[in-house]
């Protein structure tokens, strides 16, 4: 074999395992991507898992379950889930009450997740409308959970309400609602 001859095929080995090479990295990076990135970003407030250890000690949420009629049964937290956050009313002033509810429904958005363990906080990067978070509350039946909460005096501005729980293999699973606190005169 001539010596051009080995080295165009060295030249195709080597374009073949750099190929492969890109193709892995490609799918590592679109995998991390859709885990990290859009987890953060999903639309309607479903979200996909993103990796974390344990919960933020600074989340935290009291319980007052809601009840809603479903003909669903519920499912562990084992299967995975998507997340809903409502805060209501969307707009309140400082020293009234609003509720925040999360919905935990099954990763193929069917059953609600009970036993739950969900976690309130403010949003990553966003002024804190609380200075103290209640303690985490536990979906019900429903997949519900919910939390009241009274806005400090002094608020005033949009601001984020986050509830994050834990699934199987140490994913956690984020939604997001928004409060515009307004002063009156």
């Amino acid at each position: 074999m001539s010596e051009r001859a080995r080295w165009w095929r060295r030249w195709q080995a080597l374009a073949a395992a750099l190929v492969l090479v890109l193709c892995a990295a490609t799918g590592l990076g679109a995998g991390a991507y859709s885990r990290g990135v859009l987890g953060r970003s999903g639309s309607l407030g479903l979200l996909t898992p993103s990796v974390a250890a344990s919960p933020s000690k600074r989340a935290q949420a009291t319980t007052a379950p809601t009840t809603t009629a479903t003909t669903a049964s519920s499912v562990p937290v084992e299967s995975g889930f998507t997340l809903a956050t409502v805060a209501t009313p969307a707009q309140v002033s400082p020293g009234e009450q609003l509720t925040a509810t999360v919905t935990a429904i099954d990763r193929f958005g069917v059953a609600p997740v009970r036993g739950l363990q969900c976690f309130l906080q403010a949003p990553p990067n966003r002024r804190p409308l609380l200075a103290h978070w209640p303690p985490p509350a536990v979906t019900n039946e429903q997949g519900q959970a919910t939390w009241n909460l009274v806005v400090p005096a002094g608020s005033s501005g949009q601001y984020g309400i986050e509830v994050i729980a834990y699934g199987p293999n140490q994913y956690y699973y984020r939604a997001d609602a928004f409060v515009t606190v307004v002063t009156s005169g």
